[in-house]
């Protein structure tokens, strides 16, 4: 079901715009991720919109890091309702050394949550 739009006048009455709500303000929620290549290479991302952003990089869609060295399987996320939350967590992951990245996944593994993968590989 697609939202109604809003009316929304900018600068004169004569100017009308049409917005069509993204969400709404109590079910915002917010992604920190991790996704490997086949070759080990690790990549910490954020997104507002998960399912999009794990296509977008599984298809190579957007120019960048991820397309460069093939970084296409979804290995590790997290999710937030803050967005400040969401990104002193990917900073403080981002900052961490590739060897406490690769135990906080085995540790996870160990303890029974198994890792999510998106889609076949290709």
């Amino acid at each position: 079901m697609r939202p109604e739009p809003c009316r929304y006048e900018v600068f004169s009455p004569s100017c009308v715009c049409y917005v069509f709500p993204v969400r709404d303000g109590f079910h915002y929620k917010f992604w920190v991720y991790l996704l490997s290549s086949h070759s080990g290479t690790l990549y910490v991302g954020l997104t507002g919109f998960f399912d999009r952003r794990v296509h977008q990089h599984k298809y190579d869609s957007i120019e960048g890091f991820t397309k460069k060295y093939q970084c296409h399987r979804l290995v590790y996320y997290e999710s937030y309702q803050d967005v400040e939350t969401a990104i002193s967590r990917k900073k403080q992951i981002k900052h961490w050394r590739r060897e406490k990245k690769i135990a906080c996944l085995k540790k996870r593994i160990r303890a029974g949550k198994t890792l999510r993968r998106i889609g076949d590989e290709r």
